[in-house]
C-alpha cells in the first residue's frame, strides 16, 4: 500500500467523552482520542474549545441548531486534528477539519476544498467484514442525539 509508510505502526486509542459545547444554538458532544498512555491534555482541548467558539464567533464554520459531534484526536506526541461533524439535512454528515502541528500556536484549518462540507451519508452500509465501522458509526449515531432522546 503505497499510502501507508513502510514503518507505520498502528496503536490501540482509547475514545474518552468531555463536556459538550453549545454554539450558535448548536449542541455538539465532545470526544478526545489517544493512546490509552498520552491523553489529550487539558491545555489542548481547552485550546480546541477556543478555536472553534472563534470560528463560530467570525463566521469561518456556520452552526445553526445543529447537532454533532467534535473529535479531538491526538495523533504522535504533538499533532493534533479537530474535527467537528454536524448532521443536516435528512442525512447528511458535514465536517470541518483543524489541525494543531508540532510547536504551533493553535489550530489551523487543514487544507481540503471547501470549509465546513459534507462527507457521507447516515444511511451507507458498511463493507462486509468491518464490525469496527459498523460500531463506530453506531458511536456516532448515538453521539448526535440530545440527552433523553431515546434510540
Amino acid at each position: 500500500m503505497s499510502a501507508v509508510h513502510a514503518g507505520y505502526r498502528h496503536l490501540t486509542k482509547e475514545i474518552t467523552p468531555a463536556p459538550g459545547i453549545e454554539l450558535g444554538g448548536s449542541a455538539l458532544k465532545w470526544y478526545d482520542i489517544a493512546a490509552g498512555d498520552e491523553r489529550v491534555p487539558g491545555p489542548i482541548r481547552a485550546l480546541g474549545r477556543g478555536t472553534l467558539r472563534g470560528a463560530v464567533d467570525s463566521g469561518a464554520i456556520e452552526l445553526e441548531d445543529d447537532l454533532g459531534f467534535v473529535i479531538l484526536h491526538r495523533c504522535g506526541r504533538s499533532f493534533y486534528f479537530l474535527l467537528v461533524s454536524t448532521w443536516r439535512n435528512d442525512n447528511e454528515l458535514w465536517e470541518t477539519v483543524w489541525a494543531k502541528t508540532d510547536d504551533a500556536e493553535g489550530f489551523h484549518p487543514w487544507p481540503l476544498e471547501g470549509s465546513h462540507r459534507p462527507t457521507s451519508a447516515s444511511g451507507s452500509s458498511a463493507p462486509s467484514g468491518t464490525s469496527s465501522r459498523r460500531g463506530a458509526a453506531s458511536c456516532v449515531r448515538n453521539a448526535t442525539r440530545k440527552p433523553g432522546t431515546r434510540i
